[in-house]
């Protein structure tokens, strides 16, 4: 097979030398190997020549970087030596490939460590380190907002490397007592094994955090849109989320006022302030008492599907049985009962994934990673945000607005001047377009905002009412549920930190006009296209296989660090593929689709 595509990483970090004598620093890289010719007697299958390139990337990068140092590692140039030693490490094992490798990354904690130690001091890594994209918002600069004291603080993470069983998630809940004691609850899932924790924490600690978070200014935090890192991490996926309960009946508000915040925020200052909080409440905790304390294990022999635990689509190619084992010292099961779902506190902001069936708090669910579901969010003229009809803090009915759609251009700083790499070339500009955020010249970018000037909306006419322009599921003016008929699909999810989904669709609107929808995380949009493309998409499906989806219903395949699928209309069903079972077939296929349906015009 000519050249294979095959995606691969460091799932697990890689150490390198710190400038001083003694000091360990952690780091991740991934890449893209191009393999243009294999030992087929060694590697009958593409599944066992994904495996040999995932597996021994791994490990030639570890052994031929271990004396390096960081300055060394993150050198623009480094890129072409580590290239040419996977080159040259792959030639004895029979694969020929060329590499294209994605940047060298400290871990968080190394980044920090880093920071603290020797500061913001060197080349192209600078850019990372600290605020790097020119415009980002100033804590001053925000609308001030007065609260109450804080009451409590709930928060969640989710994470999951390449291999079976390497998902993570667990959630913590700080409520103060009217004792001014602090009650948290905590539980973390991972490698078989639950643990549940109850702690109180003392009046002092409790009253040093509640302090932090008045001064700290989260609420004013929560204004400022997610800024996504443009670097990004192809082997591991993790997201992260904290929201602050405030008792605002004290300066004439609502008793429970919430603000939430992403903590995959590229945004340095939310950064350090939620990281000072969860510094805090360990401290509550090391300076308190346990109350409960719980461990048991759990049967990890979780499906494929979903989007977290991505089975398949996180890599599985990496040797690994597809049942994975407890972690070390875990007994096995007697029996494979379900994991138990977390339940949670009621609040607002719950709710249940139409996927797994868990309670959720946050964007993405803890269990399997599927979306939140989109509500239609509206500010009031007090601030309050809801998604009710009218104000639970003021009472005002909110009347629906257009949502504004604020990209964001960032203009990249130029640091190292070093070539070679798109945050050392002045003028390029990193924007956010239909598909995530990329790099583009100054002209590219001013095209973008004219094409996004000249977009017209795009929806459906609700049967019943005769109201345009419709979007949601049922009609805003009369409630009748809109019909919407689906005819093509393609989806993309990728382990980048934060997590990125996105996709698109295409419905029935009339015998000469389609209905196109993208969406980008929670960003979706709708445009009118035309039904000229219906031929070339379904040449599509039949060029690359979908068709024959039902061939491979029993193949295990998939990608690192991701999952793609397609989908199309076949007569009353709608069929189609993913990574999982067709691998590349339904790559080249998303691709394909994606790029008719963009460049179709009415």
């Amino acid at each position: 097979m000519a050249d294979d595509k095959i995606l691969f990483g460091t799932p697990k970090p890689f150490p390198l030398k710190g400038p001083v004598a003694g000091e360990t620093y952690e780091a991740r890289t991934s890449g893209t190997a191009y393999v243009s010719k294999y030992d087929t007697a060694r590697y009958p299958t593409q599944e066992e020549l994904v495996i040999a390139i995932r597996t021994n990337a791994s490990r030639i990068i570890e052994s031929g970087l271990s004396d390096w140092t960081v300055e060394e590692a993150v050198k623009v140039d480094s890129k072409t030596k580590i290239t040419a030693m996977l080159t040259e490490g792959f030639a004895p094992l029979g694969i020929k490939a060329s590499f294209i490798l994605n940047n060298v990354q400290l871990t968080q904690e190394s980044e920090v460590k880093y920071k603290k130690t020797h500061g913001d001091t060197f080349g192209a890594f600078s850019g990372w380190l600290s605020d790097r994209l020119e415009g980002q918002p100033k804590l001053e600069d925000l609308v001030p907002e007065t609260h109450g004291p804080v009451v409590s603080i709930y928060s969640s993470y989710s994470s999951s490397g390449m291999s079976i069983g390497s998902e993570e998630s667990g959630s913590e809940t700080v409520t103060w007592q009217p004792d001014g004691t602090l009650l948290i609850e905590s539980v973390d899932r991972g490698r078989g094994v639950e643990i549940r924790e109850k702690n109180i924490g003392g009046a002092e600690a409790a009253r040093k955090l509640r302090e932090y978070i008045a001064s700290s200014r989260v609420a004013e935090m929560a204004q400022v849109k997610t800024i996504p890192s443009p670097y990004t991490m192809t082997d591991y996926s993790s997201s992260s989320h904290i929201r602050f309960t405030f008792d605002d009946s004290s300066v004439g508000g609502a008793s429970n006022v919430e603000r939430s915040l992403d903590c995959g925020s590229f945004w340095e200052v939310q950064r350090q302030t939620v990281s000072r909080i969860r510094e805090l409440i360990k401290e509550c905790v090391d300076t308190g008492k346990c109350i409960g304390h719980t461990k048991s294990t759990y049967n990890q022999r979780a499906p494929f599907g979903g989007f977290m635990g991505m089975g398949m689509g996180m890599g599985m190619g990496i040797g690994t049985d597809p049942v994975a084992a407890p972690a070390s010292g875990a007994p096995e099961p007697a029996s494979p009962e379900p994991a138990p779902k977390t339940t949670l506190p009621d609040s607002p902001d719950k709710w249940i994934c139409s996927c797994c069936g868990a309670e959720n708090l946050g964007k993405f669910c803890s269990e399997c990673g599927t979306p939140k579901p989109k509500k239609k969010e509206i500010q009031c003229e007090c601030g309050y945000v809801s998604s009710g009809k009218f104000c639970p803090n003021c009472g005002k009915r909110l009347e629906p607005k257009q949502a504004e759609q604020d990209a964001g251009t960032y203009t990249l700083n130029d640091h190292s001047g070093g070539k070679g790499s798109p945050a050392n070339n002045q003028g390029l500009k990193i924007v956010a377009t239909q598909y995530g955020f990329r790099l583009v010249t100054e002209e590219e970018a001013a095209a973008i905002e004219e094409k996004k000037k000249n977009e017209k909306p795009a929806g459906w006419t609700c049967e019943k009412c005769g109201a345009e322009l419709q979007t949601g599921d049922n009609c805003e003016k009369c409630g009748e549920k809109i019909k919407k008929v689906i005819l093509f699909s393609f989806s993309s999810y990728a382990s980048t930190n934060p997590p990125r989904y996105e996709g698109g669709a295409v419905y029935e609107f009339s015998d000469t006009m389609l209905i196109y929808e993208t969406y980008y995380n929670n960003d979706t949009k709708y445009r009118f296209i035309s039904a000229q493309v219906i031929e070339p998409a379904y040449e599509i499906i039949k060029k690359y296989g979908i068709d024959k989806w039902k061939d491979h219903v029993d193949n295990l395949c998939g990608m690192m660090g991701g999952r793609e699928s397609v989908g199309y209309r076949d007569g009353d069903d709608f069929v189609g593929s993913s990574t999982d079972h067709m691998g590349s077939a339904v790559q080249s296929a998303c691709s394909a689709l994606r790029a008719l349906f963009n460049n179709a015009v009415i």
